[in-house]
């Protein structure tokens, strides 16, 4: 029995995120899919499954194209939109932020190569057929992104088990809360790295803060200087527990991701860009 495109559009979704890197692209590109195989003669087709991955497979190639125009003028970092990981399956599968902030290094063919092979296993065959390549081609674009990427034998980035994270992440905002410089910095990698994203739409640090003692400092003066009616969730992002943060009308307006490595904290991610925080707040309202 052939699946129906809903039964498809998870697994689908999962492609485009992993090849855009943002949730409303994705989407997107998910939804033109789903609107040009309404014009699909389906008799015709042998491998209706197929056939749609590839049609959003050209589709994202062509989102990635004019994305990196825009994110070369982007005002202050770009960082991928939260992914929710509620689900265990989703958790197991999610990338972390700092591989897709690697992928961006990747031109659309490498990027589409290196998702299909090293995240989804595809043999050169399929890859080919897909991307309208040669399988020879097809090697040199993985073997090229592999090396850009400079990624080992796994695509983790040696990342702490998500036991190791939670411990972790559950002490950092423990530390935080109660005002605690030491309990702070007992938790950071010396390099450690803070990305914030506001798209210079809401008020964001423009570079990254590095070293720990500059971000203790800068979180324990965000964390002091907090509304009192802003409320603090705990939720799973990109299969990791991350917190969001509610203003006084229940808007999602910052998300903050850590990644742990050797038990310290290396980098920290806080989104607070309306429009990456869009899907977050529909999606909540939605099952609320």
């Amino acid at each position: 029995m052939t699946p129906t495109f809903d039964e498809l559009r998870p697994k689908l979704f999962a492609i485009a995120y992993r090849m855009l890197g943002s949730v409303v692209e994705a989407e997107d590109a998910v939804q033109e899919t789903w609107l040009r195989a309404q014009r699909v003669h389906w008799e015709t087709v042998q491998h209706p499954p197929a056939f749609l991955r590839k049609m959003l497979i050209r589709l994202c190639l062509d989102a990635l194209k004019s994305a990196r125009v825009h994110r070369e003028t982007y005002y202050g970092e770009w960082l991928p939109e939260p992914l929710p990981t509620p689900d265990p399956a989703e958790q197991a599968e999610a990338l972390s932020i700092a591989l897709l902030l690697l992928m961006e290094r990747l031109s659309a063919e490498e990027r589409a190569v290196f998702v299909l092979r090293e995240l989804y296993d595809y043999d050169y065959a399929e890859i080919a057929d897909l991307l309208e390549k040669s399988q020879p081609a097809c090697r040199k674009i993985f073997s090229r992104a592999r090396a850009r990427l400079n990624v080992p034998e796994s695509p983790v980035l040696s990342l702490d088990s998500p036991e190791h994270h939670r411990q972790t992440f559950y002490q950092f905002m423990a530390a935080l809360q109660v005002g605690d410089p030491a309990g702070v910095l007992a938790l950071l990698a010396p390099d450690v790295t803070s990305f914030s994203d506001g798209a210079g739409v809401v008020p964001a640090a423009i570079r990254p803060i590095v070293g720990a003692e500059a971000v203790s400092r800068f979180f324990l003066g965000l964390t002091h200087k907090l509304p009192a009616d802003y409320n603090a969730e705990v939720h799973s992002f990109h299969g990791r527990e991350g917190v969001l943060f509610r203003n006084a009308s229940g808007q999602v307006v910052d998300v903050v991701l850590i990644e742990v490595v050797d038990g310290k904290i290396q980098r920290i991610y806080s989104i607070l860009a309306p429009d990456k925080l869009r899907h977050l707040n529909r999606s909540m309202e939605s099952t609320s």
